[in-house]
């Protein structure tokens, strides 16, 4: 029987030290991209590409995010802006210890409250659809405008994103945008075509 069973195959993927160096983290990076950059688990966009598979698992790590979950929620522009999904920034936030929560979240209006741990200040931010409306003019509510699906998201979204930037740019490791914010800017470039078509 044992003759007949398969061999465990064994990767060369080092193993990673609780304190590992910089170094030694991006040698780390470098190896575990090169086994998943084709693989369905990673974004179209970054398939392929070794190196920005491992850039967005570095930057996930210094966010306190694991290498695959990494590529789930970091995203790049073309241009090179950096982006995440708003429920890494809330998830990074809660890990360090900090308090985030919504007051009210419905498909008009969203308050979201924060407070850094142990500090007596706690910050509020409004965002609502009149919001939305003067930061995308053209495309908010176009076919394609993600507030036209899922509106208490996406102001969800927005609303966590100006938060973080406030009080906890520390934690989201100088990433200010949210993925969600790049869906705006697509509803109004789409929106400008519709316009000028």
């Amino acid at each position: 029987d044992s003759a007949l069973r398969p061999k465990p195959v064994e990767l060369s993927l080092p193993e990673l030290p609780a304190h590992l160096s910089t170094w030694g983290l991006i040698a780390h990076a470098a190896t575990l991209s090169r086994m998943v950059a084709n693989s369905e688990f990673v974004p179209k966009a970054m398939r392929g590409r070794p190196a920005a598979v491992a850039a967005s698992m570095l930057l996930g790590s210094e966010m306190g995010l694991q290498p695959m979950t990494s590529l789930q929620l970091i995203s790049v522009t073309e241009d090179g802006l950096v982006m995440v999904r708003a429920q890494a920034m809330r998830a990074v936030v809660l890990a360090a210890g900090h308090r985030i929560a919504f007051a009210e979240s419905t498909s008009q209006r969203c308050v979201i409250v924060g407070q850094r741990r142990g500090d007596e200040d706690v910050t509020t931010v409004i965002w609502t659809m009149d919001d939305v409306k003067r930061a995308a003019p053209k495309g908010w509510q176009g076919e394609y405008s993600p507030y036209k699906k899922y509106p208490r998201a996406m102001l969800a979204a927005r609303a966590t994103a100006e938060l973080c930037r406030l009080i906890f740019p520390d934690v989201i490791a100088g990433v200010g945008y949210v993925a969600e914010e790049a869906d705006d800017a697509v509803a109004e470039s789409v929106g400008s075509e519709e316009h000028t078509s």
